[in-house]
């Protein structure tokens, strides 16, 4: 494994364990994500979630995270043609157009 996959782990791993600390939830992956990040009372939430768009900018964090297991962590644990987890986030960040 190289060390910029490694990394890639880590980062991951920090992430999922820093949601698990936060939600008390030990869940992983998409499952984490779904039951810790919400625009519903109780849940974490990136915003106050008092207006749709501050609702919006939970929900558009949440899909990001999720998109983060799915596109990047997940495809890669079971190879995705030879293509790395660095090698997926970049080509999923150069696809997303600049605002």
């Amino acid at each position: 494994m190289r060390i910029t996959e490694q990394f890639d782990w880590v980062k991951y791993d920090l992430l999922m364990d820093e949601l698990r600390q936060l939600s008390g939830s030990d869940s992983d992956g998409d499952t984490l994500v779904r039951k810790a990040v919400d625009t519903t009372p109780g849940k974490l939430a990136f915003s106050d979630c008092q207006t749709n768009n501050a609702k919006q900018v939970t929900e558009g964090l949440k899909l990001t995270i999720q998109s983060l297991y799915k596109g990047v962590r997940n495809p890669s644990s079971h190879g995705w043609k030879g293509f790395g987890r660095v090698t997926i986030l970049v080509a999923i960040f150069i696809a997303i157009p600049a605002a």
